[in-house]
């Protein structure tokens, strides 16, 4: 349903079903279009897929968005990936319900979760676990090889930037909770990242350099060895 002021020209809508994939049209107005949840919407010159229709196979869906990018939204659930998913278009967004979307390794420490090559990329709302336990009564275990979220350094995919992460916990990481590699222009909002086995978050520059690495509020701490190594 859509609600429109002739006056200010302001529109607001809500949905009356749980779930629809249609865009209202509103004169003079940006078009929009929400997108399997009520909090979630994007402009409708975007694809926005949902995990469920392809059977909660993040790198399928993944796949599907065209060369330009677009939205993948993760509903309410625990998602389980069997090797890494790989980001190599620019402008993808992977959109969740808070800490009720959660995405994790089916084999711990067995790869990376996400790895991201390319330019724009958006992660917001959203669990990012790494699926390995925290030191116990305050003594770190071993930590392991693979991180939970890892943008830039693979070779040909130098300065990697404008990555984007909001509202996104990340834990349980073997190394790393978030490692990033070469990676420029990153503006981390309001996350959490805790708990991970080595290091809550690694900057790296062996390359063409990491730098304007911007985190605003969020919390890291209570990682095994350190929480922040640049």
């Amino acid at each position: 349903t859509v609600n429109t002021d002739s006056t200010t020209g302001r529109s607001s809508a809500y949905l009356s079903v749980n779930r629809f994939d249609y865009e209202v049209e509103i004169s003079g107005e940006t078009p929009r279009i929400y997108a399997d949840a009520a909090p979630s919407f994007g402009r409708s010159d975007q694809m926005w897929l949902d995990l469920r229709d392809y059977a909660g196979d993040l790198e399928t869906a993944v796949a599907a968005l065209p060369d330009e990018g677009g939205v993948i939204f993760v509903p309410a659930g625990t998602w389980s990936v069997d090797a890494t998913v790989t980001i190599n278009k620019p402008s993808v967004s992977i959109i969740g319900e808070g800490l009720a979307s959660i995405l994790q390794p089916e084999d711990v420490d067995e790869y990376d979760l996400i790895q991201v090559n390319a330019p724009n990329f958006h992660l917001r709302d959203i669990v990012v676990d790494g699926r390995l336990a925290p030191a116990s009564n305050g003594v770190p275990g071993t930590p392991g090889e693979t991180a939970c979220l890892v943008i830039g350094g693979v070779e040909g995919y130098a300065d990697v930037h404008g990555a984007r992460l909001q509202d996104v916990y990340i834990h349980g990481g073997p190394l790393y909770g978030l490692h990033l590699i070469d990676a420029s222009n990153v503006l981390i909002t309001s996350c959490m990242i805790q708990f991970n086995r080595g290091k809550g978050v690694s900057i790296h520059s062996p390359d063409s350099g990491s730098s304007a690495i911007t985190f605003i509020a969020g919390e890291i701490g209570q990682n095994g060895i350190v929480g922040l190594e640049a």
